[in-house]
Order: C-alpha cells, then sequence, then structure tokens
C-alpha cells in the first residue's frame, strides 16, 4: 500500500470515527429528550431504539409504530386506532373493567381526532443540539 493511500484510509477512518462520535450523542440525547418529555409510558419506544453502524452509514431507528406519532404529532381529523388506546387506559388510567376502558378508549380516539396531537420531536431537537455542541453550522435555504 502506498503512502497516500493509507494517509487517505488514516482520514476516512477519523472522519468515521468522529461520526460515530455525532450519531451516538444525537442517539444519546434522543432518548434524553423522550424521558424529560415523559414520552416513556410503556418503554417500547424508548427501549426499540438502536443506531444500524457501518462504515461512513449510520442510521438512528425507532421502530416502534408510534414513533412519528410522538415526534411530529398528528394532524387532526386522523383518528388514531383504538385498541393500543384501550390498552393505555387499562395501564395508565388503572380501568380494568373492559367496556369502560373501551368507551375511554374511545372517547380519547374521538378527542385525538378532533384536536390532533401535539409534536415532541427528540429527534430533532437532539440533532440541533448536537450540532451546537460539534460546532456544527447548519445554514437555511
Amino acid at each position: 500500500m502506498s503512502q497516500e493511500q493509507e494517509n487517505i484510509r488514516e482520514v476516512e477512518k477519523a472522519m468515521d470515527d468522529h461520526l460515530n462520535d455525532y450519531v451516538r450523542r444525537v442517539f444519546e440525547l434522543s432518548q434524553e429528550n423522550l424521558i424529560s418529555a415523559e414520552k416513556i409510558d410503556t418503554s417500547n419506544l424508548f427501549k426499540t431504539a438502536n443506531i444500524n453502524i457501518s462504515t461512513n452509514e449510520k442510521t438512528i431507528v425507532y421502530p416502534a409504530p408510534y414513533a412519528s406519532d410522538v415526534h411530529d404529532g398528528r394532524a387532526e381529523g386522523s383518528m388514531p386506532p383504538v385498541d393500543p388506546l384501550q390498552r393505555w387506559v387499562t395501564r395508565k388510567l388503572g380501568i380494568k373493567n373492559k367496556k369502560k376502558a373501551r368507551q375511554a378508549a374511545w372517547a380519547i380516539a374521538v378527542s385525538i381526532k378532533k384536536n390532533g396531537i401535539k409534536e415532541t420531536p427528540y429527534l430533532r431537537d437532539a440533532i440541533t443540539q448536537s450540532n451546537r455542541e460539534f460546532g456544527f453550522e447548519i445554514k437555511e435555504e
């Protein structure tokens, strides 16, 4: 291997190491944001998250089916599924009677359809904070 090729590999490794540090910090902050926003009811969103890392390619993954609804909110006009809300009502509100839990879940779903859900941009905020910490300047177009 020539000296030039060796230098290129060293630079590529250094860049990849820095990218790994950045992505790990974004992930850490996104998890902290979920905790501080109290969005860890069952911890499914929190626990299933991970980082897929390969050379020069990193992806932060939040695979819970409701991750985007938490992050981006939910626009009014669309009704969420009632079954997960019924489980939430039973667990969080302590309503053990299935019929009453279903009624409460239905009322919540209708309210969400009418009013939407406010966003909790846990990942976007983590990226913004990481950019500041790493000294990145993002120019708006």
